[in-house]
């Protein structure tokens, strides 16, 4: 177990850590077809991580919980959140690699993933109970599909029964049931997290049946956010619903924009934003990251964010 001081009163984030192997293709293989090419790019990834980083540098105190191997890259991530600024509750498993992520980018920033969970297949309820024993009570806690499902309706519970607002990030889609119902204040999913949350084949042919998914997902949650790319987001909640449009930039990488948005919207929320501002500032962090290459390397800091919203 790593252990820093945690800082009150902050985010406290239960999630994945992995390696990612970045490479660049012209389109995404079909069927039967080997594409070779020259080189790969290797970064930190992990949804989890991403979106711990990207609120710490919004300047907002954050915990980490996850698991990784006990090797090299291990190692070497938690040196990386550390630099961050970010306090680690991370168990270093013996016998267990940590996570692996492989992604494929075309020229126009589209990108598709497989992740291998590694360690982060590892992290139980029973981590998820001692982090909340140990630090000090957190302003929000943020979780992902990308740990096991018991873990997450642990962090789930765990917030509700101490009265803390929380955040699902359902990614990927996970097939919950009834067993989200009620526990997390915010619900954040993709287009394609959204459909298979509602039950829906076919997409919404405009922004308004976006609109109307989302109320249909408040079922899960009170409040909904749905991201839809380039077309910006919708949100529903109890006083109503909004679309957020997007902030225009020229895309290099889509990697780890939506988890730029996503912890962004979460460092918004602990400063005392309202949820307008911070989906307002949760869209611009985004959009920048889209900007260079891979997703840690490429998420702004709070500076960067707040200049580009005056603009």
């Amino acid at each position: 177990m790593t252990d820093a001081i945690p800082m009150e009163g902050g985010v406290l984030v239960v999630g994945s850590l992995n390696t990612d192997f970045t490479v660049y293709v012209d389109e995404l293989p079909r069927p039967g077809q080997t594409l070779c090419v020259t080189d790969a790019v290797t970064s930190f990834g992990g949804k989890g991580a991403n979106q711990a980083i990207q609120a710490r540098r919004l300047g907002v105190p954050v915990t980490f919980v996850g698991a990784v191997g006990a090797d090299d890259r291990g190692r070497d991530y938690l040196s990386r959140m550390e630099s961050e600024g970010v306090a680690l509750r991370v168990t270093q498993i013996n016998g267990c690699a940590t996570g692996l992520g492989f992604v494929h980018c075309t020229p126009d920033g589209t990108v598709s993933s497989t992740v291998i969970s590694g360690a982060n297949a590892r992290l139980t309820p029973a981590d998820v109970d001692a982090a909340f024993a140990a630090i000090p009570r957190p302003g929000l806690v943020l979780t992902q599909n990308e740990v096991p499902a018991d873990s997450v309706v642990s962090v789930g519970r765990r917030a509700r029964d101490m009265h803390i607002p929380a955040v699902l990030n359902a990614a990927p889609y996970v097939p919950y049931g009834d067993e989200l119902h009620g526990l997390f204040q915010y619900l954040i999913v993709n287009e394609e997290e959204a459909l298979a949350y509602a039950g829906c084949e076919h997409a919404p042919g405009d922004i308004a049946g976006w609109q109307r998914l989302a109320v249909g997902l408040r079922r899960i949650s009170p409040e909904v956010i749905v991201t839809l790319g380039g077309a910006g987001s919708v949100y529903a909640g109890a006083k109503g619903q909004k679309v957020v449009p997007a902030h225009h930039v020229n895309a290099v990488d889509t990697t780890g924009a939506g988890d730029s948005f996503v912890g962004t919207m979460c460092a918004a929320l602990v400063r005392g934003q309202n949820i307008d501002s911070a989906l307002k500032y949760a869209t611009i962090a985004g959009a920048l990251t889209t900007m260079g290459a891979g997703a840690q390397e490429s998420m702004p800091a709070g500076s960067e964010v707040f200049e580009a919203s005056s603009t």
